[in-house]
């Protein structure tokens, strides 16, 4: 079976699983014919991933979020401005999607929480199946409770993963607990794609702690109480900061 990966590049989430996922096919004799990332400005690929996806990378522009001014959520009225001035660099996108989809012979579309690809996937025809994957899908189940404490941003984000996910014959929401399947709505609850690497790297102990920061912003609140540790922070949006001095 051929496979075409459509994938939303913000951060590195999305693209980890990517990669496992192109793993497990690989192992199954099957082929990932073509990669298409979201791209903008803000927005870093970090070589890794190209290194390792082992099939044709091509990038569109996507919209993006922009971030609030302390860096720790992002802002809506300027990420709607934003995007709205971009909106014909979206519609080249959508039909540079859709071109490679039909030329890539793939028998099937993996989206990768890639916002036009869902619409893309819901506009045309296609005649090929696309998939969604990613943790988001979760919240769009029936038993899946958000907490309920900010009510716009929680509608937004639903809202938001719905249009990812237009077209779509299947979803697939990636969780650590189990959750009955929701055929109404298409979506299954299947375990976290995790790298092969992820279960066989060599592991060193050391005065160090990994930690995953959503955003820069949370970067300086993060480590209290610890002294003598050399900080260096991982930012989900693919920078990777030095701590600019050792905790004392």
């Amino acid at each position: 079976m051929k496979v075409i990966f459509v994938i939303q590049g913000e951060g590195r989430g999305h693209l980890t699983q990517a990669l496992a996922l192109q793993q497990i096919l690989l192992h199954e004799d099957h082929e990932v014919v073509k990669v298409l990332v979201g791209k903008s400005k803000n927005r870093v690929i970090p070589a890794f991933f190209l290194n390792q996806i082992g099939a044709p990378v091509d990038f569109f522009n996507s919209p993006n979020f922009l971030p609030s001014k302390d860096n720790r959520k992002f802002n809506l009225l300027r990420s709607l401005a934003f995007n709205s001035l971009l909106l014909p660099g979206y519609f080249s996108s959508i039909h540079f999607i859709r071109k490679n989809i039909q030329e890539s012979g793939a028998d099937i579309v993996i989206n990768f929480y890639e916002i036009l690809c869902g619409i893309t996937c819901s506009l045309f025809r296609l005649g090929v199946p696309e998939v969604c994957i990613g943790h988001q899908y979760l919240f769009l189940h029936p038993s899946f409770q958000m907490p309920g404490k900010y009510l716009l941003s929680e509608s937004l984000l639903k809202f938001f993963t719905r249009v990812t996910s237009l077209g779509a014959t299947s979803r697939l929401a990636l969780s650590i607990r189990d959750y009955p399947e929701d055929p109404v709505h298409g979506i299954r609850v299947v375990p976290p794609l995790l790298r092969r690497e992820a279960k066989t790297i060599i592991r060193h102990h050391g005065n160090y702690i990994m930690g995953y920061i959503l955003n820069a912003g949370f970067a300086e609140d993060g480590w209290p109480g610890m002294r003598n540790i050399r900080i260096s922070s991982s930012i989900s949006s693919g920078t990777n900061r030095e701590h600019p001095r050792n905790r004392r």
